[in-house]
């Protein structure tokens, strides 16, 4: 996920910005160094250019809707700054049947802050549950990321708890109170860890112990579900993997993905924002 946003990010962050004035003959002129628009160069006094777009598209692509908070100075009906520091949690959107979107609600520092409609330029992904909120790409593939955040969480805790060899042990006798915690505790001591692995048991007493046939994470399929997971995540954000780094290494592959990148996935994303 975090590869799949910074690539698309990125690249967006990365074009250059002109503002054209469309004379009455169709022509066009190039007044993107009038003052009113430098701020396209320069947003606000704490980013760049290319962090105030790193962070903008990177919250539409997590939260599925970003807001830019616009400064005036009072003598201009232009904007002089703009802030892209929004968190979609943070904020409530105010509606009206009629008038649509009338205002925002922010909450800053557990404080709630009103701004009106004008002050504030909202950008959203189609949300079929809410008129007047984005979806994330996260929330429609949530089943795919979780799948892979439980792969990763098992896998973590086989190597840290596994226990070779694994097995049963067998005591011909009632155990006394604290004695089967304690060869518990023992065998924990010995035998877990990815460091022990593979170690010799030894028992004491009438104790037998059988080894049982461990299981591989091959015979899980782990490694198979795990592509499978980046493939569909990928997918969801409209990233292919050659563009990713994770495909086909060939020239052509790698051409025509970076083609269809561009085509479905950053023009569209530059056509929504500006």
């Amino acid at each position: 996920v975090y590869r799949c946003v910074s690539i698309i990010a990125t690249n967006i962050a990365l074009l250059p910005i002109k503002v054209y004035r469309v004379k009455t003959d169709g022509t066009k002129e190039d007044v993107s160094h009038l003052p009113e628009f430098q701020i396209f160069r320069k947003p606000n006094k704490f980013q760049t250019k290319y962090d105030f777009w790193m962070e903008t598209v990177s919250r539409l692509k997590l939260q599925g809707e970003f807001f830019w908070e616009l400064e005036f100075d009072g003598r201009s009906r232009h904007p002089v700054a703009m802030y892209a520091d929004w968190r979609s949690e943070d904020v409530r959107v105010l509606v009206d049947p009629e008038e649509y979107i009338i205002g925002y609600e922010r909450l800053v520092n557990f404080k709630k802050v009103k701004y009106p409609a004008e002050q504030v330029f909202f950008v959203k992904y189609f949300n079929p549950s809410n008129n007047y909120r984005g979806m994330s790409p996260l929330r429609a593939g949530r089943s795919i990321v979780t799948l892979e955040l439980n792969a990763v969480e098992f896998n973590k805790r086989f190597f840290k708890q596994g226990m070779k060899p694994s097995g049963i042990v067998k005591i011909p006798r009632e155990p006394k109170t604290g004695e089967l915690e304690r060869l518990r505790q023992h065998f924990r001591q010995l035998y877990a860890g990815t460091d022990k692995a593979h170690s010799v048991a030894f028992m004491w007493g009438d104790m037998d112990f059988t080894p049982l046939a461990s299981m591989k994470l091959t015979d899980a399929e782990f490694t198979n579900l795990r592509e499978m997971n980046r493939e569909e995540i990928a997918a969801i954000y409209g990233v292919p993997l050659e563009v990713l780094g994770i495909g086909k290494a060939t020239y052509e592959n790698w051409k025509e993905a970076r083609k269809m990148f561009w085509q479905e996935t950053i023009m569209p994303d530059v056509m929504k924002i500006y």
